[in-house]
């Protein structure tokens, strides 16, 4: 392991200081000295080391470690929001976020809606106010009681301003207050943008449902 040249210096201070010390103290002894004289080198001693000792703590704390620093949080923070991706992982990203998102939108119970709260981690801030307002109006039909996702056709995602546009044709199994079952067919367009706190995430801002018939 490679010591700092501060580090070393320090340290050839402290050893030439204790060499000093024992070459006194010896000669000292040797002189017969009294007790208060070898009291008084072992004060400066430890004086010393005080210093020597301080000032390796002090270099600890203004150099801190390489992995401290990557440890912090805004470090982690600012290196994530520098993440870069090419074009098509993007895409692919978008595309799977968006298919996650379309089964859990388009699957509900109209007497317990609780469509948004499971869409919040895939939906931006506005949509999902949106979509929570909807749950608490939204009540049983005749006509509609449940909706479940059954598949998806003719997905196709492209570039739009800053994110992706979505769109596909959707299979949903409806069931009526009979409790009878039809399957309905809709095109949907579904837009999406960059999360600002995650450059790999993508979050629908808006869906757009059209009847067959008006496509």
């Amino acid at each position: 392991m490679n010591i700092p040249k501060q580090k070393k210096d320090k340290k050839r201070i402290w050893l030439d200081i204790r060499d000093s010390f024992l070459i006194q103290l010896k000669q000292e002894i040797n002189k017969n000295v009294t007790k208060k004289n070898i009291l008084i080198f072992l004060f400066i001693l430890i004086v010393s080391l005080s210093f020597f000792i301080g000032g390796l703590l002090g270099d600890s704390d203004k150099n801190p470690s390489s992995s401290s620093i990557k440890d912090d949080p805004f470090y982690q923070s600012k290196k994530q929001t520098t993440v870069k991706l090419s074009y098509a992982k993007k895409q692919e990203l978008a595309k799977k976020q968006t298919e996650r998102f379309v089964k859990e939108y388009f699957t509900y119970d109209t007497r317990k809606m609780d469509r948004s709260t499971r869409i919040q981690p895939m939906v931006e801030s506005a949509f999902y106010q949106e979509e929570k307002e909807a749950d608490i109006h939204i009540r049983p039909t005749f006509e509609i009681v449940t909706v479940a996702f059954r598949k998806m056709e003719n997905v196709y995602i492209q570039p739009l301003n800053e994110g992706f546009l979505w769109t596909a044709t959707l299979f949903m199994e409806v069931s009526n207050g009979n409790g009878q079952k039809s399957i309905q067919k809709n095109n949907v367009s579904i837009v999406l943008q960059s999360s600002i706190d995650d450059p790999t995430k993508w979050l629908v801002s808006e869906v757009i449902l059209y009847a067959e018939e008006d496509s």
